[in-house]
C-alpha cells in the first residue's frame, strides 16, 4: 500500500532519496519519502512513527489520500543521536482506537545517517 522509499537532507523540494546519507552533526532536519504502491479508495488515516537506533523520536497522525502518490514528511535528529552512524526505520500503521488494535502497513528497510 506504501512504500517508505529514501531519505535525505538539504530541503523538501530537493528530493534525492538514499538509503544511506552522510551529513554534517549541524544537520537536525531529515526528510523521507512515501509512494502508494496501490490506488487509495478513500483517505487512509495513519501514524508514522520514526525510530532512530531503536528509540522512537516521532509519532505523528498523518493522512494518505487517493490521487496524491507521493507524500513527504520529516523529523529532527536530537542533538545527542547525531555521532557516528545512526539507523533510521520509518513505520506507518493505520489510525485505531487503541495502540494494540493499530494494523502495521508499511515499515521501512533500516536507512543510515552518517554524521560527520
Amino acid at each position: 500500500m506504501l512504500d517508505i522509499t529514501g531519505i535525505w537532507a538539504g530541503s523538501a523540494s530537493k528530493v534525492e532519496p538514499e538509503r544511506r546519507i552522510t551529513v554534517p552533526a549541524s544537520t537536525s532536519r531529515i526528510f523521507y519519502r512515501f509512494e502508494q504502491t496501490e490506488d487509495l479508495k478513500s483517505t487512509l488515516k495513519s501514524v508514522v512513527r520514526v525510530k532512530v537506533n531503536g528509540t522512537e523520536i516521532l509519532k505523528e497522525l498523518a493522512d494518505f489520500k487517493p490521487g496524491d502518490p507521493i507524500d513527504t514528511g520529516f523529523f529532527d535528529v536530537p542533538m545527542s543521536m547525531r555521532t557516528g552512524s545512526v539507523g533510521v526505520v520509518i513505520s506507518v500503521s493505520e489510525w485505531a482506537d487503541k495502540p494494540e488494535n493499530a494494523k502495521l502497513i508499511s515499515e521501512s528497510k533500516k536507512f543510515e545517517i552518517t554524521y560527520e
